[in-house]
């Protein structure tokens, strides 16, 4: 797939026609001085968000300025690998996607009705956007992934030459990229995909095992101890049942009822709850009422009067009337609490009134059985059963809990032992390497020594854990790794150097055929500028391959006699300027 053209409803939308080869997007700034008027503001590092949010990026730069852009209807038309041609409509604010198959190159529907797909979205499930890009794509490698998840590394933005792997989109769980940049580089995605899958179950589980132990109160190592406990209270309450249903016929036999004499005893124990209750509240009102304080004024002016402390008469007078009312307030208190005493007073006699009503009923009840004492066993025993059948149902939820973590616990060591199957082979996978991964290697490495005179060198390292790093280093000819990587240049070439190794090694395959590398010779050494320009001129030619870049006319590379690099005219496919009246902006506008 390549870019054929970009355009816009708007008329003061540059519009930009792509060649099937090297092409050249130019920021010619006449006054460096007019902070106003940076890189950004000319747009050239716009049109790789506006190609993106094209193809079909969720969040967009675009999406984020809608109050600048809605309205906005962007066409792109991409050459397919078909050689049959699509455009894509997508307008800032609407959802609804358009797509049109043709097989003329540079066609114009802006004002088309007549749209082959015109109600798709990114949302949608049945009729979504992305799943039918991807089936006009037809990539035939990579098959599993969807294309945005491979999209950023051939459409690279400024803020993504700090790392050749990982791009600044790649803000998540390394499960989000990895898996996919190592399919990409010729190795098996899948086998590391699950290893991620299985860490996050590993991890899941033991959150649950955690948790099960806390909120149960459990070690996996008292199962035999908890059994043990719960069959000899399950015994136990056997023989306390039997007792208690032998007193059962006993009662049955006095023409007793059971269930009226539990009542009885039911009713008798609440009254007697509440009695204690009534008894405790009387004594906290006697103590209320014994501490309560009248306040003397006259013993008071007394005592000062001794230490010689006189108050005049307006003060005097004053507290006087202090006094009275915090004597008022405590009197009426004390009303208050002889009242509460004699309602409380009156409550505990009508308790012990129904109490002995209810005790003189049991007894007439248990007329028959002078074996009162035995009775009161009979309760006991019932309230024994109880409690032990509570104790009962504690221990079998710790032994559920814990048969619980058991089962956890192998489904955890089963995961773990695949786990350890899976790294074993993406051990073996990296270690035997495989024809694309080599090939992608050999290429990244002759690329950056074309550039920068050094050994290029990919490498991936597995750590204890299984997961995987990318890394990557320059080496001398005399095989020492060297510094150079980390400094921006270089690391800038690095960054292309791996596209352009992706893009050529899988040139031959349905895939992406372009390459949009955003600034990346601003200001770069002009030794690099150049191989790297005559680097892409060569791979558009021998590969049948389309490369993008954004510069600055300033920083376009001077050759050792000090001359300027011929960029060809038809090389050059859109030129920005700060010119006054912003007609070289790429909206005739600054925002």
């Amino acid at each position: 797939m390549k870019l054929s053209k970009l355009y816009c409803n708007k008329q003061n939308f540059k519009e930009i026609i792509f060649n099937d080869g090297v092409n050249i997007i130019i920021g010619r700034i006449e006054n460096p001085e007019n902070k106003d008027l940076n890189v950004h503001n000319l747009g050239k590092s716009l049109i790789v968000n506006i190609i993106d949010f094209v193809l079909l990026k969720s969040k967009s730069f675009l999406i984020d300025n809608i109050n600048i852009f809605k309205g906005y209807s962007f066409l792109l038309e991409l050459k397919l690998n078909s050689g049959k041609f699509l455009t894509i409509k997508r307008t800032v604010g609407d959802p609804k996607i358009c797509f049109k198959e043709h097989s003329q190159k540079n066609m114009d529907f802006r004002n088309e009705t007549n749209w082959d797909y015109d109600d798709y979205t990114i949302t949608s499930k049945k009729k979504n956007a992305k799943d039918l890009l991807q089936k006009f794509l037809g990539f035939n490698i990579l098959t599993k992934n969807n294309y945005r998840s491979i999209l950023t590394y051939f459409l690279r933005g400024q803020g993504d030459y700090d790392d050749p792997f990982k791009l600044s989109k790649f803000k998540g769980s390394d499960k989000n990229w990895k898996p996919i940049l190592f399919e990409m580089l010729g190795y098996s995605g899948e086998n590391l995909e699950k290893k991620y899958n299985i860490d996050e179950q590993i991890e899941n589980i033991d959150n649950e095992i955690n948790y099960i132990k806390k909120s149960n109160n459990v070690n996996i190592d008292d199962l035999d101890k908890y059994k043990t406990q719960l069959e000899t209270l399950e015994n136990e309450i056997q023989n306390y049942e039997e007792k208690v249903k032998n007193f059962d016929y006993f009662i049955i036999e006095q023409n007793i009822s059971k269930d009226l004499v539990e009542e009885i005893e039911e009713r008798i124990s609440k009254l007697n709850i509440t009695r204690y209750d009534l008894l405790v509240d009387i004594k906290n009102i006697k103590e209320s009422i014994k501490n309560i304080t009248y306040y003397d004024y006259d013993d008071l002016y007394k005592f000062y009067n001794e230490i010689h402390i006189f108050f005049s008469e307006q003060i005097k007078q004053s507290y006087d009337q202090l006094v009275k009312f915090n004597n008022t307030i405590t009197l009426e208190r004390k009303l208050k609490l002889d009242e509460l005493l004699t309602k409380k007073n009156e409550m505990i006699s009508n308790v012990d009134i129904e109490l002995e009503k209810l005790n003189k009923q049991r007894v007439e009840m248990l007329g028959s059985l002078s074996e009162k004492d035995e009775f009161n066993k009979y309760t006991q025993k019932q309230r024994e059963i109880i409690k032990i059948n509570d104790t009962i149902e504690i221990l079998k939820t710790k032994i559920a809990a814990i048969e619980d973590l058991k089962l956890r616990e192998e489904i955890k060591n089963k995961l773990i032992t695949e786990r350890e199957s899976l790294i074993k082979r993406i051990k073996e996978n990296i270690e035997k390497g495989t024809e694309i991964s080599k090939t992608i290697k050999k290429m990244f490495g002759e690329y950056v020594n074309r550039l920068i005179d050094l050994n290029g060198i990919l490498s991936i390292k597995t750590l204890e854990t299984g997961n995987i790093e990318f890394k990557y280093d320059v080496m001398d000819s005399s095989g020492t790794i060297t510094q150079e990587s980390k400094g921006y240049t270089y690391r800038k070439a690095l960054c292309s150097c791996l596209d352009l190794s992706l893009i050529t090694t899988y040139s031959d395959k349905s895939f992406f055929r372009f390459v949009f590398h955003d600034g990346s010779v601003d200001g770069d050494d002009g030794r690099i500028a150049i191989k790297y320009l005559e680097l892409i001129k060569e791979l558009t030619r021998t590969k049948n391959l389309q490369c993008i870049i954004t510069m600055i006319d300033s920083v376009v590379p001077r050759k050792p006699d000090g001359t300027k690099y011929n960029i060809a005219d038809d090389e050059v496919i859109l030129e920005l300027n700060d010119n006054p009246d912003n007609s070289g902006l790429l909206f005739g506008f600054k925002f």
